[in-house]
């Protein structure tokens, strides 16, 4: 399997740096089959059409993939909104976009507060040495997340050491020494209880509006739908998010020039999307597929 036949493709021998080892792919491999069992695609269109095209999609209640291929991953990533299939996917992500970025919207005064006071302490360090970028980084989507949901302050510590062994288990480098099933339980049993309190005591948080929608019409957004919402939402709200910042700081500092983006609002968000598409915190995205026929552009 020509240059990197003797090892996986998604090892820790390739973390550093990927992407020479996904050009490889794309023009040799592009169909690559991983010691797991799990199919690695990187052309575009294959992807596309996977993730696109619902003919390619496992119907719900049909076949899944075996645990063997499925590895450690699949304890997590059999419970998130991504890792649906249709239409469940598209009833879960229904249920919650809008209602995320409304509340989003409506919660914007108190992040631009958070992200100033977090600001403050990196302005006044920078005047006399080097900033620990990577605090404020992880803390910014942290405390945001948090606060979106309205999940207690004292339970963040908790809630963060859940996510830290959650998270290297749904990517493409699992933690050798991290019990992510576990953890997952954890965090499941948890967001259990946080539902029923807002049962009995709703509040002005995202949670609390998904809540009122599930007991409104539990047909449309039954409670095992409310759960893997929510926990997609604790697990993925804030080590991308702090991935991409500090993507995006390494690149400013990297290409200075490219700074004048940040001076208007339009080009801001310009540059933050050029930065996802760049570097990706997120490398892959899981899907069970089930193809019939030729589905790959692979010769």
């Amino acid at each position: 399997m020509g240059t990197i036949g003797s090892t996986d493709a998604l090892t820790d021998v390739h973390a550093g740096d990927p992407y020479p080892v996904y050009e490889w792919l794309r023009e040799t491999e592009p169909v690559y089959r991983c010691r797991t069992g799990a199919y690695l695609l990187t052309r575009y269109p294959d992807c596309r059409r996977v993730l696109t095209e619902r003919e390619y999609f496992l119907a719900p209640g049909g076949p899944r993939p075996s645990a063997g291929a499925a590895g450690r991953c699949a304890p997590v990533l059999s419970r998130v909104m991504s890792a649906q299939n249709p239409p469940r996917h598209t009833r879960m992500r229904t249920a919650v976009a809008r209602r995320f970025v409304e509340h989003v919207r409506r919660q914007q005064p108190w992040v631009s507060r958070l992200c100033d006071h977090l600001l403050e302490p990196v302005v006044e360090t920078l005047r006399y040495g080097i900033a620990d970028m990577t605090t404020l980084a992880e803390a910014f989507p942290r405390d945001t997340i948090m606060h979106v949901l309205g999940l207690p302050r004292g339970d963040q510590e908790h809630v963060c050491a859940l996510v830290t062994d959650i998270f290297p288990t749904s990517g493409p480098l699992p933690g050798q020494d991290r019990d992510g099933a576990g953890a997952m339980r954890q965090l499941t049993d948890y967001l259990q209880g946080e539902i029923a309190r807002r049962r009995r005591a709703p509040g002005d948080d995202l949670m609390s509006e998904l809540v009122r929608a599930h007991t409104a019409c539990p047909e449309a957004l039954p409670h095992d739908e409310l759960v893997s919402i929510l926990t997609g939402l604790t697990v993925a709200g804030y080590p991308q998010i702090a991935a991409g910042i500090e993507t995006g700081i390494v690149l400013m500092i990297r290409h200075p020039e490219r700074t004048v983006f940040l001076d208007d609002p339009v080009r801001a968000r310009m540059f933050v999307d050029e930065v996802l598409r760049y570097d990706a915190p997120v490398q892959f995205t899981p899907a069970p597929a089930f193809p019939r026929g030729r589905w790959s552009s692979a010769a």
